[in-house]
């Protein structure tokens, strides 16, 4: 979620609660937001990299010439104009 610079739900939010709030209770606020935030960072899982695929279904093309086949894949391309 991007918090855009003047999200009117939050500006209300703020203006309405959290702007009233003393400076210690706010500091609690920001602490306990903190710890939220930190335990989702913790759960969240990393991002797969595209290297992981590497290899994978290798069994599929194994004893297939890969001119042959890109050869008898064009025919059919040609047969099928």
């Amino acid at each position: 979620m991007t918090i855009q610079p003047y999200n009117t739900t939050l500006r209300s939010l703020y203006q309405r609660h959290i702007k009233r709030l003393s400076t210690t209770e706010k500091l609690e606020l920001i602490a306990l937001v903190s710890r939220q935030l930190a335990r989702e960072a913790q759960s969240v899982e990393p991002p797969v990299s595209i290297m992981a695929l590497h290899g994978l279904g290798k069994e599929i093309w194994e004893g297939i010439d890969a001119q042959t086949y890109i050869s008898e894949l064009r025919q059919e391309w040609e047969r099928e104009r």
